[in-house]
């Protein structure tokens, strides 16, 4: 079983014409279940890491958060060759383009940059600083934006790579 880091990216959302990594999932267990109906009926890739397999798109319009976009991945041949093709399957699960999540209130974090500011290569992990979004929602509209900036440790393979190479 996988768990999720403070570096697990659950999507995009599109606000204001710019695109961001989401870094929390707004799903709700209705769109769940019929996105994990679907995924069985249809012989989808199915993970306990679902991040890895899922791919949601958002879309913030008019002050209001809509899914707009659910890819999945599917083995191309067989699961013995591991050929992966993702497919976009939006229209399929819901029979809409997009759906207003009127039942969310939450905030959302999106990610607006991120920058490794120390590299600590004996514990191979990094610091890093970045600038997030938080949009608050209430019924699925924005009632609150908060900027801010915050630093982590991270613990991701890149850097234990990099520090074997050295």
């Amino acid at each position: 079983m996988s768990f999720p880091s403070n570096e697990t990216i659950y999507g995009q959302v599109t606000y204001n014409g710019v695109k961001y990594d989401l870094l929390n999932n707004p799903l709700g267990n209705n769109e769940w279940e019929k996105i994990q109906k679907y995924k069985k009926t249809h012989n989808a890739i199915i993970s306990t890491a679902p991040w890895n397999v899922n791919s949601y798109q958002w879309k913030i319009i008019d002050d209001k958060l809509y899914l707009v976009g659910v890819t999945l991945k599917f083995y191309k041949n067989d699961k013995i060759t591991f050929d992966i093709v993702e497919k976009e399957c939006m229209v399929d699960i819901f029979k809409n383009e997009s759906i207003f999540i009127n039942y969310f209130n939450g905030t959302l974090k999106l990610l607006v940059s991120k920058k490794e500011i120390q590299i600590e290569k004996n514990n191979w992990r990094c610091i890093c600083e970045r600038d997030i979004l938080l949009l608050r929602f209430d019924n699925g509209i924005i009632s609150n934006i908060k900027k801010y900036t915050e630093q982590y440790k991270s613990n991701s393979l890149k850097y234990l790579f990099e520090y074997c190479e050295t």
